[in-house]
């Protein structure tokens, strides 16, 4: 027997059949390798750990203070090395997961410019927690530290999209999600619709955090002054 409901003939009824679109899943090698590199490469102040202490010990930062050098190539000075060390330092972990490990990044180019980004976004970052602590290192790492745990595991960074129980506003704020998004997607299929987001998130990162850094820098060299 055939029963209409709400005055609708089954039989007139037409529904179109579609091929279903399922995205390839990815390895745990491959998602851990790429999420773990992105999530330590956030702690990139440490690197600078080494041209602080310096700083510090032969009285470096009194002697700028007193030269005609501006605040931001000073905020370069430090910006510069330690940005390039990190992204030399992630370039070379990235080439040992794939040699040793396997790791499919998709698509190197690509990935390697998500990567270099993420660098400059994240020694930004530290720099700025740097000094609004009147460069206290131990301080520094202490936040800095707990902003990435907070920012990864909230973030997403170590749970699958599919079973994600943390709010989706958090990981729309968080640097590393949109970045291991992309480096993720990039991975199982070759190219991300995440990656322009990727990128515009880690550059306003940098871009915001240098201002800050360079503001307080300027505050308090007029105020030692």
């Amino acid at each position: 027997a055939v029963y209409s409901y709400a005055g609708i003939d089954p039989e007139k009824v037409n529904v179109e059949a579609k091929e279903a679109y399922f995205v390839e899943p990815i390895e745990s090698k491959d998602y851990y390798g790429i999420v773990e590199i992105v999530y330590f490469g956030w702690c990139s102040i440490v690197c600078g750990s080494a041209l602080f202490m310096n700083e510090k010990k032969y009285r470096i930062k009194k002697k700028y203070i007193v030269s005609d050098l501006s605040e931001y190539k000073l905020y370069l000075s430090k910006f510069v090395p330690i940005a390039l060390v990190v992204s030399v330092g992630l370039s070379i972990s990235i080439l040992v997961t794939v040699v040793l490990f396997k790791v499919h990044w998709g698509n190197p180019l690509v990935s390697l410019v998500i990567m270099v980004s993420s660098a400059l976004a994240s020694t930004a970052f530290g720099l700025a927690v740097y000094y609004l602590t009147k460069e206290n290192m131990v301080i520094t790492i202490i936040i800095v530290f707990t902003a990435v745990w907070f920012l990864g595991y909230f973030g997403g960074a170590f749970e699958t999209y599919m079973f994600a129980q943390n709010p989706e506003i958090l990981k729309n704020i968080s640097p590393i999600y949109h970045t291991n998004r992309a480096l993720v997607e990039i991975s199982t299929m070759g190219k991300s619709d995440s990656t322009p987001a990727a990128l515009a998130v880690n550059t306003a990162v940098m871009a915001v955090c240098s201002f800050i850094a360079v503001i307080t820098g300027t505050i308090r060299r007029k105020y030692k002054a």
